[in-house]
């Protein structure tokens, strides 16, 4: 996970957690990957094919837009889901 967020105050934050990564779970070339995206308060966690590998704990924001991409790859998507918590 990495990117820019705005902060509370308006401005914007440059992030990059790939130094947290505790393990990058990806399925080889061809596979579908399973990721899920939880955004709690300010913590966001990514899980990677049944584990969580990478958590953030100061998002800045508490609501906001979400965005997925490739970075230069093709990439595709498929039973994309989003729910609220309660």
């Amino acid at each position: 996970m990495f990117g820019e967020t705005p902060t509370a105050d308006g401005k914007k934050r440059f992030f990059t957690l790939n130094k947290a990564v505790t393990d990058s779970r990806v399925k080889p070339v061809g596979e579908w990957n399973t990721l899920e995206i939880t955004a709690r308060g300010p913590v966001l966690s990514l899980w990677v094919n049944g584990a969580v590998t990478c958590q953030f704990a100061d998002c800045g924001l508490p609501r906001g837009r979400v965005g997925v991409e490739g970075e230069g790859y093709r990439i595709e998507f498929r039973n994309l889901k989003v729910k609220e918590l309660r």
